[in-house]
């Protein structure tokens, strides 16, 4: 059963690695691929067409940033005019969307070449078959604004650095960490500290007193690795068995948001955090986070994935931490791997290609791997090779699939296992993997 599940999800993997081929030529062509629609457009016969009255939104929301020349203030604005998100109509005939602008919508609004005629993929843009809402001039201007308030927040001499985690960070007990800021030689310190110490800042009671920047970095960069960990983000949104092209809208959009996480803009990424987290619990050896799915759901823009149950809204995760006093201050350090686990799609797609050929033999399907040879335009030799892959073990197959495979197993040094043991245990001692 083990075997069978892990060549379904091999299944899932090349019919997404031949979507994505289809959706990029069909970008690099300027055609609107699907996902959430944006403000301003509907779309007819597959194609982007401009519904007027929004896009009179689209166009008033970029003009009021001009004038206004935050974001901040534009959301202020946009929620005095009762301007909301865009409201779509499931097939179930439930609604999304029609909502208060988030900062987060209004960035990604703000920053969407599709207004402007143009089609993203990939950090790329191709001239679009549909109408552009803004001209080039305000779209030049807007982004300029963008990049220059974004310049000047990263300063050095903005020392007012905002707390990006105030009111969400709690100890073990439940109490609240309160935020404090200290100065020492002309530098401006940043805290999150216990209720008991904010009376009495020097007392050295066991009250929390942990670096507000190195809590934040630490929050945004277990975040940032959770939206670039494919596997693990779409287990814990429960997207395993949902349709490839969901999966391939996902993987976008969470590079985009994990890129825009790291971004120096920190109103944008207090944000993003201030949407998605509901708690940060800090203990002596652990830091867990509530993160609401249904806000993950919203700023990935698959809003048709939200499930109609909201009960289950809270994900839980958990990370170990070492907790280690200097001075009054207490180090974190994390020891969770900081790389998020990738699958190797290569691998992946060897094994599925071996468990596919043997399966093609054993039914008839094909009568010799000479057959398979001709139709492959390859070396029997090669095929031969790659047969007993088939037989791996199962648990070397979910590792592979989760990324947890040594550093040093290859395509290469797969294909190179001759003979294959016969033995799950030999097999994964002779690849590498813990016992």
């Amino acid at each position: 059963m083990n075997v069978l599940l892990s060549f379904a999800q091999f299944e899932r993997e090349v019919t997404a690695e031949r979507i994505r081929d289809k959706i990029a030529a069909s970008k690099k062509k300027g055609m609107w691929m699907g996902g959430n629609l944006p403000l301003g457009y509907d779309v007819v016969d597959r194609k982007l067409v401009i519904n007027k009255e929004e896009a009179a939104t689209v166009r008033l929301l970029f003009d009021l940033y001009i004038e206004l020349g935050t974001v901040r203030l534009l959301k202020a604005e946009a929620d005095r005019l009762g301007i909301v998100t865009k409201k779509i109509i499931r097939k179930d005939e439930s609604v999304t969307g029609g909502k208060p602008f988030l900062r987060g919508n209004l960035y990604r609004l703000l920053s969407n070449p599709l207004y402007i005629g143009l089609i993203p993929h990939k950090g790329e843009t191709y001239s679009g078959q549909h109408e552009a809402i803004i001209d080039q001039e305000t779209w030049d201007q807007v982004q300029h604004m963008m990049s220059s308030n974004r310049r000047e927040r990263s300063s050095p001499t903005n020392v007012k650095a905002p707390f990006l985690l105030t009111g969400l960070v709690f100890d073990e007990e439940g109490e609240p960490l309160y935020q404090a800021q200290a100065s020492k030689n002309g530098k401006r310190y940043r805290y999150y500290i216990s209720k008991k110490l904010v009376s009495h800042p020097k007392s050295d009671s066991n009250g929390w007193r942990l670096p507000a920047q190195t809590v934040e970095s630490m929050v945004i960069g277990l975040i940032h690795n959770l939206l670039q960990d494919r596997q693990r983000l779409m287990d814990l949104l429960e997207l395993a068995n949902r349709a490839p092209s969901l999966l391939e809208i996902l993987k976008v959009k969470a590079d985009e948001l994990a890129g825009e996480l790291i971004d120096e803009n920190i109103e944008y990424q207090q944000s993003i955090l201030r949407t998605i987290i509901h708690r940060v619990g800090f203990s002596t050896d652990t830091i867990s986070f509530d993160l609401s799915r249904n806000a993950l759901f919203n700023l990935l823009e698959i809003i048709e994935a939200i499930p109609t149950d909201s009960r289950n809204d809270i994900i839980t995760l958990n990370h170990t931490v070492t907790m280690q006093r200097q001075g009054m201050e207490t180090k974190l350090i994390i020891e969770s791997a900081t790389k998020a686990r990738q699958p190797d799609p290569d691998l992946c797609r060897l094994i599925a290609t071996a468990r596919n050929w043997f399966d093609q033999l054993a039914s008839g399907e094909v009568k010799s791997v000479k057959e398979i040879a001709i139709r492959e335009k390859i070396f029997d030799t090669e095929i031969t090779r790659m047969l007993p892959l088939a037989f791996l073990a199962p648990s070397i197959i979910e590792d592979i699939l989760k990324g947890r495979q040594p550093e040093t197993l290859t395509v290469r040094s797969l294909k190179r296992l001759s003979p294959l043991p016969t033995d799950w245990n030999e097999q994964r001692k002779r690849l590498g993997f813990h016992q």
